[in-house]
């Protein structure tokens, strides 16, 4: 009984995960303070959207839940110094918990998390040559479910009776 109780309170446990992709989701991008820039785009194989000589892909990598933002010309970011993705569904129905950064140009990253946003802030920063900005991979975790209003309950009477039948058997 023990062991059971173990193992079904260790798959209880909310764990990050990798694979959950946006392909064929809507996603909107608010690049910050401003709005600057704001565009909601369907998520698909290669390029999402580009503007202002750069290019966002929020379905990368071959399993579709890698994000990628790079310059591909000379860029300028003078006053920009955050943006949002949000409506963020990913096809699981997983919420996104964390980024893993792979590589980056900025400098004094921060992210906050929704259920189904991501923004990513950093430094100040002016023009730079083409490069990759901010590369990444998605965490995400399944969502949680509420617990029933009634299982408090049925755990109090099954608690009673397990008191009940033991002093019943001490007497």
């Amino acid at each position: 009984m023990k062991k059971t109780l173990a193992i079904l309170a260790t798959l209880a446990l909310p764990t990050g995960a990798f694979a959950s992709t946006l392909s064929g989701d809507d996603v909107t991008i608010t690049f910050n303070p401003g709005p600057v820039y704001t565009s909601t785009f369907t998520a698909v194989s290669g390029t999402d959207a580009s503007a202002f000589g750069f290019d966002v892909d929020v379905d990368a990598g071959t399993a579709g839940d890698e994000f990628s933002w790079v310059s591909v010309g000379s860029g300028d970011l003078t006053g920009v110094t955050s943006f949002t993705l949000s409506d963020l569904d990913f096809d699981d129905g997983y919420d996104i918990i964390g980024f893993e950064v792979y590589s980056t140009i900025l400098t004094g990253l921060s992210f906050s998390f929704t259920a189904d946003s991501m923004t990513v802030s950093w430094d100040p920063i002016g023009a730079f040559e083409p490069s990759t900005v901010l590369t990444g991979q998605y965490l995400t975790a399944p969502a949680a479910v509420p617990l029933p209003a009634s299982a408090p309950l049925i755990l109090m009477g099954l608690g009673a009776l397990g008191l009940v039948g033991r002093r019943r058997k001490a007497a």
